[in-house]
């Protein structure tokens, strides 16, 4: 049996994840460290709050093209409307989510990404029930 797909883990990774790798040097990161310059260690509990809430969400993406998804968005980050604003402007401008879709109303990370094509490999390598592949030694 052959292993995963990239098609097969793609499907799987498109799926909120229950969790998501969180290395525990991500503060010394620079963009985190910009980050925290910035908005203090608030701006870091709100970018650990939106990894959370892209974690949960189908294809790892938020809207934020309305006025309504932008109040949502503060008040599923727990903050005012203009904080969360500042704060999602601060992460484009850092390269900590997708500037150019965030101008176009889409909230998306290349972290939560890459953590999620991890965990759909996983995932789906799952679901094949620990079977051992063509090329497994044992």
């Amino acid at each position: 049996m052959a292993g995963v797909s990239e098609q097969e883990a793609m499907i799987a990774g498109s799926k909120p994840m229950p969790y998501f790798s969180h290395d525990s040097t991500a503060h010394e990161d620079i963009k985190c460290r910009l980050l925290i310059l910035r908005g203090g260690m608030e701006y870091y509990g709100l970018w650990w709050m939106l990894c959370e809430l892209l974690a949960g969400a189908d294809n790892h993406r938020l809207p934020y093209e309305t006025d309504e998804h932008k109040q949502l968005m503060a008040i599923m980050l727990q903050t005012e409307p203009d904080k969360a604003s500042t704060f999602i402007g601060c992460c484009a401008e850092l390269g900590l989510i997708d500037k150019e879709l965030c101008e176009r109303g889409v909230i998306v990370s290349d972290r939560m990404l890459r953590n999620s094509a991890v965990f759909g490999r996983n995932r789906a390598n799952g679901k094949r029930g620990g079977k051992k592949t063509a090329t497994a030694q044992g």
